[in-house]
């Protein structure tokens, strides 16, 4: 009886350096996903992988975008986050350290042919260095089209004009005329003068009044952009949950040239030329409260 009696104190102090080594070997890591427009996003699946182990835990986010772990052991991780019509969000090199409450916030993209990068091993450099150099986030898109199609037309005269119809809804009369040769134009700097070879058009004459081209038989220039964005999110002390975030977003980065349209009516004597261009680089600079 004895000794029985004595069995519970006997665990007791077995276990208690393990529940003392426990509680300070362990840490919390959280954060808030959001997306691009900063409101919360939940049901959002995170997951924790331990970068030493391959051990993994998975978590959701709740009504207010948040989630976290507890009891996280001191190591390295990689945290992941999922949501159907979203980019996948993924960071390496976090590291948690004893007794740390580790915040890595998410921030989540709709879908596109993008991605997103985020700095390694800075997550929990100490102070003033995590304050300048941690967790910034640079996204990216890039867009790459054909051109858009093209109507080559003339605009018929009392005589070329044999229908009697009024002008069409561009507020003006205007037919198809005929292909009689190639209506490959030059390449290169040249383009801009002469994007049709102008010989192959013909306007039809009032005995034959409708032209053979078709519609939409030709393309614009094509369309290649490169859009940049540069941001993060500083956390303000007074506050848990309060951020300012600093962004930077660069539409068409490289400057890269893309023109629009060529003048498509035969009559005008500016037919075949380009003119006009899309955007040049455009640089936009951000400072967003976030709570």
């Amino acid at each position: 009886m004895n000794r029985v009696s004595k069995l519970p104190f006997l665990l007791a102090f077995l276990l208690f350096p393990a529940l003392v080594f426990a509680q300070f070997d362990t840490a919390e890591v959280l954060g808030t996903a959001r997306d691009t427009t900063h409101g919360v996003l939940v049901g959002v699946i995170v997951t924790l992988i331990n970068q030493d182990t391959s051990i993994q835990a998975k978590t959701t986010t709740d009504e207010n975008g948040n989630y976290n772990f507890f009891n996280v052991k001191v190591g390295r991780y990689t945290i992941t986050a999922e949501l159907a019509g979203f980019t996948k969000f993924s960071t390496t090199d976090v590291v948690v350290n004893v007794n740390a409450r580790q915040r890595v916030d998410v921030t989540l993209q709709v879908g596109a042919p993008s991605e997103t990068i985020e700095v390694k091993g800075v997550a929990s450099a100490p102070g003033v260095v995590n304050a300048f150099l941690g967790n910034w986030q640079v996204s990216s898109i890039i867009s790459a089209n054909t051109g858009e199609p093209l109507n080559v037309f003339f605009t018929p005269n009392a005589v070329t004009d044999v229908t009697g119809r009024i002008p069409d809804y561009r507020g003006l009369s205007v037919a198809r005329p005929n292909l009689i040769g190639d209506p490959t134009g030059s390449s290169g700097p040249a383009m801009l003068d002469n994007y049709f070879n102008k010989a192959a058009f013909q306007i039809p004459t009032p005995q034959q009044a409708w032209g053979n081209l078709g519609r939409n038989a030709f393309r614009a220039p094509n369309l290649a952009q490169w859009d940049l964005a540069i941001h993060k999110e500083f956390p303000l002390p007074f506050r848990e949950g309060m951020n300012i975030q600093f962004r930077s977003e660069f539409f068409n980065a490289l400057n890269h040239t893309n023109f629009r349209w060529p003048d498509c009516n035969f009559s005008n004597a500016s037919f075949g030329t380009i003119r006009s261009t899309y955007p040049p680089r455009q640089i936009q600079f951000g400072l967003k409260v976030l709570f």
